[in-house]
């Protein structure tokens, strides 16, 4: 038997310019099933940016869980 599931995946990366260059610190990943629920995961691809941009991070995070 098969079972079929219905989600919605969305990614994306928080990024700030640093010496005129966008510079990624962290990629987001959320998954959202037909049912409401929803996972939403991170990395930290640089943690000085992230400590310094990190009010900037829990935004995108709690935007990407309102979905």
């Amino acid at each position: 038997m098969l079972t079929v599931q219905k989600t919605i995946n969305v990614s994306g990366v928080s990024s700030v310019d640093v010496e005129g260059k966008a510079t990624p610190f962290v990629y987001f990943n959320a998954q959202i099933q037909a049912d409401g629920k929803r996972s939403v995961n991170y990395a930290i691809q640089n943690e000085e940016l992230y400590k310094n941009n990190k009010r900037l991070s829990k935004l995108i995070e709690q935007t990407l869980r309102m979905q």
